[in-house]
């Protein structure tokens, strides 16, 4: 099985008392009802039911991942056409192997703004950085919800995401000039797009010289049935690989 060779794998690279752990963590997800996911990081067993249906290593943790059912639902006539699709972005910000700022993160499905959680996108300081996500085909966007950086003391990453150009194919969809109100800290950003936004590359582009921070994007478009979120997902950006 694909799950046992890769923790053999890791066994051959790690201490036998860690991998002994990683597999007791796997065990426990594997046992329980509820969880779809688990993964062994800096001694701390983490089990979640989030739907990503592979097994992997994911920056040097073990992440055992259940195949299950992960049709995604159609919410009133509009679904998320960016869950899982493959992201680039003109930098990345490298921190630790678990909590840095791979494109990948903006489009994983995971729900925290916790920067340190391993699941925000986070490029370098520069001029004008952007994200890209292929919608894998054409399709019309109709609204963008965006959930922005909260962790830091002062909600300072959050109140700099400004300046925000988002464009569908290279044409402009929409200008967020922000930044958003600390009321609404917990609610995704909606925006939504001009009624000529169609294309399959969407892109995030911060219109200032400085860095470009947020933790989950979804792209909603008008659909009768939703797309199946890729099952052999890897995201390659230009300095790491979140897979």
């Amino acid at each position: 099985m694909e799950t046992g060779i890769k923790i053999v794998a890791e066994a051959t690279r790690a201490e036998i008392s860690g991998v002994a752990s990683r597999i007791l963590c796997a065990g426990m997800c594997s046992s329980s009802n509820t969880c779809c996911s688990s993964s062994y990081e800096n001694t701390t067993c983490y089990l979640d039911s989030i739907c990503n249906p592979v097994t992997e290593i994911c920056n040097d943790a073990v992440t055992i991942r259940k195949i299950i059912n992960c049709q995604q639902e159609n919410v009133n006539g509009f679904c998320n056409v960016a869950y899982r699709r493959q992201a680039s972005q003109s930098t990345t910000y490298i921190d630790q192997p678990q909590t840095s700022g791979y494109s990948c993160n903006g489009v994983d499905g995971l729900e925290s703004t916790d920067f340190y959680t391993g699941s925000c996108v986070h490029t370098m300081i520069e001029s004008s950085p952007w994200w890209q996500v292929d919608l894998g085909a054409v399709y019309t966007v109709e609204f963008i919800n965006i959930s922005a950086r909260t962790d830091f003391p002062g909600y300072f990453h959050y109140e700099m995401f400004s300046n925000i150009q988002i464009t569908v194919d290279g044409l402009s969809c929409a200008y967020y000039a922000g930044p958003p109100a600390l009321s609404e800290i917990y609610e995704p950003i909606t925006i939504t797009c001009a009624a000529s936004a169609t294309g399959r590359y969407l892109k995030i582009e911060r219109q200032v010289s400085g860095n470009l921070q947020f933790c989950e994007v979804r792209v909603f478009a008008s659909l009768t049935s939703c797309p199946n979120p890729v099952e052999a997902w890897t995201c390659r950006d230009i300095t790491g690989i979140c897979e």
